[in-house]
């Protein structure tokens, strides 16, 4: 079963991701805040991150630089999920840090379809399980 960390301060928010998902084979995981964020990948070691640029304590890209700096997470896949739509240069480069950039209202197909593309790689951070 895949884990899905989803990241974000907004309850509301948390509930449409994790609704949108409850029907596939996912076990998600949530956190509040950016610190949340982060011991939550430690302890879960999930397949994937949906994280809020915008949260308390840490912002979605402070915990993206200290994930890809972590040996065992750098290649985490994480996708921004955010209200923020990139209007410069400079926004468009910030959203290519990111492996998706999700902005909301989510559409929840999109999610979905996502999410898959995401989980379908594979992720260096977890190992693989013995045959």
């Amino acid at each position: 079963m895949k884990i899905i960390l989803v990241a974000d301060d907004d309850s509301e928010s948390r509930a449409l991701i994790r609704d949108a998902l409850a029907h596939q084979d996912y076990r998600i995981v949530e956190a509040c805040d950016g610190r949340e964020t982060l011991e939550g990948v430690e302890r879960e070691r999930p397949d994937l991150v949906l994280l809020d640029l915008k949260m308390p304590r840490l912002d979605g890209f402070s915990v993206l630089d200290r994930l890809r700096a972590h040996p065992r997470f750098s290649n985490l896949p994480v996708a921004a999920v955010t209200a923020r739509v990139p209007r410069s240069a400079a926004d468009t480069e910030l959203t290519k840090r990111f492996d998706a950039y999700l902005t909301k209202p989510l559409n929840t197909r999109t999610l979905r379809f996502q999410v898959r593309e995401l989980l379908s790689r594979p992720n260096p951070s977890r190992p693989t399980p013995a045959v």
